[in-house]
């Protein structure tokens, strides 16, 4: 149960998946009356705290899915962390879709990975299935520059270019943000979430074919986006209301008092301690006013970025540029700007 142990496991695996039998054994079957699916084993993508991920091909029913999957795989002693996890993954999957079906005024976002299935196994844990995606957000920006520009069309179709915009253009790293913004404000109007470990390897980024709408066409906030879509994932530390009943994660902070501030201002100084893109994003921010930054907690000494975890309850008061909404109305302004000036 040790950090060395669980790399040690990592690269043993990595090492071993090639081998047939290995993934004859990896691989899993469920079965029942109505129910016949079988996961083929494909590879070990990575490993995290409380868990490895690995990718799958689904056959349901003889015929092949073309979309790969990744399962979750807990690691002892994380029972609960694996419990809470996947509890409010089926709470927030099952909402995205109820939401998207029956909300006529505002067709929601995917806020989650998609999930295909939970398996509860005899040592009480729960491992997700979910769809696998192409990013996680560290990732993507390293390939694709946060500052590349995102050009307007006459029809408001988004269109990305490898043209690094100036501040007067829409680009990746506001894009990322509206989106993060309504998603966090929809959660937190109706489960007064916090994800509580808001960061780079927690948001996933996926392609969307179909462009939707983020706002009912009649609204003064009529505003398209790409076919980018920014999701968060590893929710095992989240805090959030359900049925009446409080529910708190299995991580420092899980049990702090609601906050709507807290996940931003998580996000925004986590990827800047650890972004290759540090500098220019924080002239970017500046320039457009949209955060007050604490420059004590964006570092990789972690003995600083920690504090990040018990700042408020550390006395320190997050700044209300933070706060979803703030930041949803000055990305609008923010957008209508660029698209003026194009």
């Amino acid at each position: 149960n040790t950090t060395n142990d669980n790399e040690k496991l990592f690269y043993d695996l990595k090492r071993l998946y090639r081998n047939s039998n290995f993934k004859d054994n990896m691989k899993i079957i469920i079965k029942s009356d109505n129910l016949d699916l079988i996961y083929n084993f494909k590879s070990v993508i990575g490993s995290g705290s409380c868990g490895y991920i690995f990718q799958y091909d689904k056959i349901n029913h003889g015929e092949k899915c073309y979309n790969s999957y990744v399962l979750k795989f807990g690691l002892d002693g994380e029972e609960d962390t694996s419990k809470s996890e996947s509890t409010l993954h089926y709470i927030l999957d099952s909402f995205q879709k109820i939401t998207t079906n029956s909300c006529k005024d505002f067709e929601c976002m995917q806020i989650i990975p998609n999930l295909d299935s939970i398996l509860l196994t005899k040592d009480n844990f729960y491992h997700i299935i979910m769809e696998k995606v192409d990013y996680e957000l560290g990732s993507f920006f390293n390939k694709f520059n946060p500052l590349v520009r995102i050009n307007y069309s006459k029809n408001h179709k988004l269109s990305i270019t490898n043209e690094v915009g100036e501040f007067i253009f829409w680009n990746n790293y506001l894009e990322f943000l509206l989106q993060m913004s309504l998603k966090l404000i929809l959660l937190q109007d109706n489960f007064k979430f916090m994800h509580n470990d808001l960061k780079c390897n927690n948001i996933l980024v996926k392609a969307k074919n179909d462009r939707k709408r983020l706002f009912d066409s009649n609204s003064n906030d009529n505003l398209d986006y790409t076919n980018l879509c920014f999701l968060m994932c590893d929710l095992g530390g989240a805090s959030y209301i359900y049925g009446g009943k409080k529910y708190e994660g299995t991580i420092l902070g899980s049990n702090s008092k609601f906050n709507r501030c807290k996940d931003l201002f998580h996000l925004v100084h986590m990827h800047l301690a650890f972004s290759e893109f540090r500098d220019r994003l924080i002239s970017f921010i500046k320039f457009f006013e949209i955060f007050e930054l604490d420059y004590r907690l964006i570092s990789r000494k972690k003995e600083k970025w920690l504090k990040i975890y018990t700042y408020v309850e550390d006395g320190n008061k997050i700044h209300d540029s933070f706060n979803p909404r703030v930041l949803k109305e000055k990305l609008i302004k923010i957008s209508k700007y660029s698209k003026e000036n194009i």
